[in-house]
């Protein structure tokens, strides 16, 4: 496509034998259909991203490595005295793990909105102080109600972070972010094999220290970095693009410029909360099967954060040996996270790496389901972690730049967040039968299959969409006259847009 500007804000397009006027400035932004349009400074938008990628990214990583720590530290500390000394019946430990999730739920709305309102370094940065100073606390914890009290605060607090990965589809392009994204969740899985570390380090050389027990310091050496990067963050993390000063401190006034140009490919720059966009959202099937393969594997995401230190244990393992034995699966899903997102972009694909990695899991949950070799059993759990991991990722890139406009994204992802959370609560719930836990596995295998199966749905569905759009294009353009939509709005649009076209 050639796109010729004119001084009087008039843009030529010329496609093959269509000719097309377009005089509203506000009309759809060719940059963001046209990928190989030279309309930006590739220089500058090399420049831009290397910043971003030394400044915001590590912040924000950062941020998720140690909230994915102190969500799912009660595992590494269940195995330790932990349930002895609060004294904690094994139904009273599963309680304790939901209602961090019903804390996370009841606040997800509250931190969406917030991140808009107050802003990201102070959304993030005082969330992160605050659940960092919760982890402390529960470490003074002494009964089945301290801990429950505590756990929920600690869900509360996470719930305002959350909106990090929607920060983050502001700063990167539609094609950039699935390899950012997997660098920003990959540090879940990097959580795990440091987590299983500090706990065998902390209970071979900690335990008894000063008078406190092993899962005491744990807490405590793993809530203190939280307030300290949340310090941090109040400091260094910017703004949304739209909203930052004309020149940053890191960012220059131009590079500010293009992170809004870039930005507004799918959004509209200070886009105002839409109604209409959060109704279009509620009445789109593709929302709903977005938030089940999403669901799926956050349920699968949460049972393996809890559970995968006890599941350890269960092959034989002593308490210490478990931790440590932990870091396998972690290290085998870091490896798996980032390759297979990294392929994703740079073949523009998301659906069938989604199923692919759907399919890892679903066959590790059936090796443990059917295996009793200890080295079987620890490959099953790698394929496991290996599996979900990459879709979690996956499926958040995949469901963001398939939803046009900022109300539109944010409501559709919360959507998704609040079928992921239902379900995290099932899976803290269901893994309740050691030594094979045998019900848990098989709940994860019958969620997991459902989240493939709407992966197919929801892939085929897309790419229908996209045919048809092709279809009227090319019905306009044999007619000689432009569509409708060439002279409007994708936030007035969204996805429906001719020109936008599903990332299949």
């Amino acid at each position: 496509m050639d796109v010729d500007l004119k001084t009087d804000n008039k843009a030529t397009v010329t496609e093959e034998h269509l000719h097309i006027e377009v005089t509203d400035k506000h009309s759809f932004d060719k940059h963001s259909f046209d990928e190989h349009a030279e309309v930006v400074d590739k220089k500058a938008e090399r420049a831009l991203k290397l910043k971003s990628d030394f400044l915001i990214l590590p912040i924000m990583s950062l941020t998720y490595l140690i909230a994915y720590m102190d969500r799912n530290n009660l595992g590494n500390a269940k195995i330790m005295t932990f349930t002895k000394d609060t004294h904690l019946t094994s139904k009273q430990f599963y309680n304790c793990l939901t209602i961090f999730y019903v804390g996370y739920l009841t606040c997800m709305l509250a931190g969406n909105l917030a991140l808009r309102a107050w802003g990201p370094d102070r959304t993030i940065g005082g969330a992160c102080v605050f659940f960092g100073a919760i982890v402390c606390g529960l470490s003074q914890a002494k009964n089945y109600g301290s801990v429950m009290a505590l756990r929920v605060l600690v869900g509360c607090g996470e719930a305002f972070i959350q909106g990090g990965g929607l920060y983050l589809s502001l700063w990167y392009s539609r094609h950039e972010l699935a390899t950012r994204a997997a660098i920003y969740y990959s540090t879940s899985t990097i959580s795990g094999c440091f987590s299983g570390l500090i706990a065998y380090g902390v209970q071979k050389d900690l335990n008894g220290t000063h008078g406190m027990s092993a899962w005491q310091w744990l807490f405590l050496v793993e809530g203190i970095p939280s307030i300290a990067v949340g310090i941090l963050i109040l400091f260094l993390l910017p703004q949304f693009p739209d909203r930052l000063k004309k020149k940053h401190w890191l960012f220059t006034e131009d590079e500010v410029a293009l992170a809004v140009s870039r930005a507004s490919a799918y959004n509209v720059a200070g886009a105002k909360l839409k109604w209409s966009d959060v109704l279009r959202a509620l009445k789109e099937p593709k929302t709903y099967m977005m938030a089940f393969i999403y669901g799926g594997v956050g349920m699968g995401s949460a049972a393996v954060g809890n559970f995968l230190p006890s599941i350890i244990k269960s092959f034989g393992y002593s308490a210490v040996h478990s931790q440590l034995f932990t870091v396998i699966p972690y290290a085998c899903a870091t490896v798996s996270l980032v390759t297979v997102n990294f392929v994703s972009d740079r073949f523009r694909r998301k659906g069938i790496f989604v199923a692919g990695s759907l399919v890892l899991a679903i066959v590790g949950y059936i090796i443990l389901m059917t295996i009793t070799n200890n080295a079987g059993r620890i490959f099953a759990t790698c394929l496991v972690l290996s599996g979900i991991y990459p879709a979690i990722i996956l499926v958040f890139s995949w469901a963001n730049t398939n939803s046009c406009g900022y109300t539109k994204r944010a409501t559709s992802w919360a959507v998704a967040g609040i079928f992921a959370q239902c379900f995290s609560i099932a899976a803290s719930q269901v893994y309740t039968d050691p030594p094979r836990y045998l019900k848990g596995h098989g709940v994860m295998l019958a969620f997991l299959s459902f989240s493939l199966i709407n992966t197919l749905a929801v892939y085929l569905w897309m790419k229908r969409a996209n045919a048809k759009k092709e279809e009227i294009e090319l019905d306009y353009r044999q007619r000689g006259i432009a569509h409708p939509h060439y002279s409007t709005s994708l936030e007035d649009e969204g996805d429906g847009h001719i020109k936008f076209r599903y990332v299949l």
